[in-house]
């Protein structure tokens, strides 16, 4: 189970992005997925309802709401998660697991997939 965390965005000019980069290169890592640029790449599909509810809260500040995306890192199809956001109040947490390639073009072809004692918790948690 993860764990609540702040999370807040700022806007930065290119100019305090640089700066914050050398501060922060003293006192963190790079990320272990990162290429040798310091980057990595990221495709998302997000889902809703048909009544865009997702959507809507956010709008409305909804203190307690889900967010579902599948998400690929760097178009390895190894490494292809599920992730639901979750925010309460200010926190935010994030629970993910692995699915397959099979799995990520069902569902975004909206093809149902089994519920199943195969599958991790979270992917029978958003099939129902």
């Amino acid at each position: 189970m993860s764990h609540f965390r702040h999370e807040l965005k700022y806007l930065c000019s290119a100019g305090e992005l640089t700066i914050l980069e050398h501060r922060l290169k003293c006192v963190m890592r790079p990320d272990s997925h990162a290429g040798p640029e310091g980057t990595y790449h990221i495709r998302s599909v997000y889902f809703d309802d048909y009544l865009d509810s997702c959507v809507a809260e956010n709008l409305a500040g909804v203190n307690h709401r889900e967010k579902w995306r599948l998400r690929a890192y760097n178009c390895d199809p190894g490494r292809i998660s599920l992730e639901c956001k979750i925010k309460e109040n200010d926190m935010i947490r994030k629970e993910s697991c692995p699915v397959t390639l099979e799995q990520f073009r069902a569902l975004t072809r909206g093809i149902s997939l089994p519920v199943s004692a195969d599958n991790p918790k979270l992917l029978n948690r958003f099939l129902m």
